[in-house]
């Protein structure tokens, strides 16, 4: 049963849908469903939501932070150090960007994706987060200091406000007339955790296809305990669903790096699931291949820690926590390199990029997955 289980997660969550926006950026053509290719032995798990493209230069969005957590603004390339699986590597290509007001058409500010998870959360806490953002969104007279968002998850989809705002009261009228048409998954009845699980993957790939067209860098902050993780100690997988979630994982972290997108999963937890807060971090190794592919691999802590991201799950006041992932927003750099030559299709590279000034820390993404060249 439980294998039949997965076979079903996984078709679902192949194909991509549609975001029902009331702005004006349309989605993307291909976002509603995608064809399944056959397979002689297992059509559903053997999908792969499309191939990996010819490999070229590599450009990662670099954050640096102090101390105090304070983004790092004015240092050189000479600074910087990156490694691809563990070997220097020459920076082809160097930036460093002042994320509040961009550079150019080409550079815009960066943009910040505020989404609340009505699907994956509890009432009370989808209540207290409605508050907290409403008074995060009106603070220092309604001025926010990146364009904002807001984007309203639920089992209808997801709302969509008018197009990125800096005018944090007009978000926040938003936010108060969607009350009316937001609604919280029950967990005990209607969905279950694989429905939940393959709504938020597709939730996720679509936010990907609309923002990847648009220049510059994102911030995606996720506030909710993100999907369920599906892992059972007590299930095998096959291989052929092992090879779906290896393809899940190649796909995702290959298109939140192409789109610039930095995911941060914050999290307001109850009190009775405090014991599982940390559970992700047994997940925060690479998957180098589909027999090391398991169900957390997918799951949204994860992703944000991949992308250069944050976790931040403790009790408290959501405004602060708020502020510390937009204050991220303010400074960072874009590196490019060649990638290693691949020796096979998705091999994977662990990245880790280093910084020459003490105190400092560096985030970036964890790693990517390298394509051989082509041969006709």
């Amino acid at each position: 049963m439980a294998g039949t289980r997965w076979a079903l997660f996984l078709l679902l969550s192949a194909t991509s849908v549609g975001i029902p926006q009331q702005s004006s950026v349309p989605a993307p053509a291909d976002s509603v469903q995608s064809p399944q290719p056959t397979d002689q032995d297992h059509p559903a798990l053997s999908h792969r939501p499309s191939p990996s493209p010819a490999q070229g230069q590599i450009k990662l969005d670099v954050l640096v932070t102090d101390a105090a957590g304070r983004p790092v603004a004015g240092l050189q390339q000479g600074d910087f150090t990156l490694l691809d699986d563990k070997k220097p590597q020459p920076i082809l290509f160097f930036r460093g960007a002042d994320g509040s007001i961009g550079q150019g058409a080409a550079e815009p500010p960066v943009e910040v994706i505020l989404l609340i998870d009505a699907t994956n959360n509890s009432i009370r806490n989808v209540a207290f987060e409605r508050d907290q953002i409403a008074k995060f969104l009106r603070q220092n007279g309604g001025r926010l200091a990146q364009p904002l968002t807001l984007m309203i998850f639920s089992e209808r989809g997801v709302q969509v406000g008018p197009r990125p705002s800096t005018d944090g009261s007009l978000v926040a009228q938003e936010l108060d007339k969607s009350g009316a048409t937001m609604h919280t998954v029950q967990r005990s009845g209607g969905y279950d955790a694989i429905e939940r699980v393959e709504l938020s993957l597709k939730t996720l790939r679509s936010i990907v296809a609309v923002e990847a067209p648009k220049p510059g860098r994102k911030m995606l902050i996720w506030i909710g305990p993100g999907w369920p993780m599906l892992e059972n100690p007590g299930y095998r997988a096959s291989d052929a669903t092992q090879r779906a979630l290896f393809n899940a994982i190649v796909e995702t972290t290959r298109t939140l790096r192409e789109a610039r997108i930095t995911v941060y999963n914050v999290n307001q937890l109850d009190p009775s699931s405090t014991a599982f807060a940390g559970f992700y971090k047994g997940f925060l190794n690479g998957v180098p291949s589909p027999r090391q592919a398991e169900s957390g691999d997918l799951s949204l802590p994860v992703f944000a820690i991949h992308s250069g991201g944050l976790v931040l799950n403790t009790p408290g006041d959501l405004v602060s926590q708020l502020n510390r992932c937009v204050t991220e927003a303010k400074a960072y750099y874009t590196l490019g390199f060649d990638p290693l030559k691949a020796d096979h299709t998705d091999e994977y590279h662990e990245l880790e990029v280093k910084i020459s000034k003490p105190g400092m820390k560096v985030r970036t993404n964890a790693g990517y997955y390298g394509e051989p060249a082509f041969r006709p």
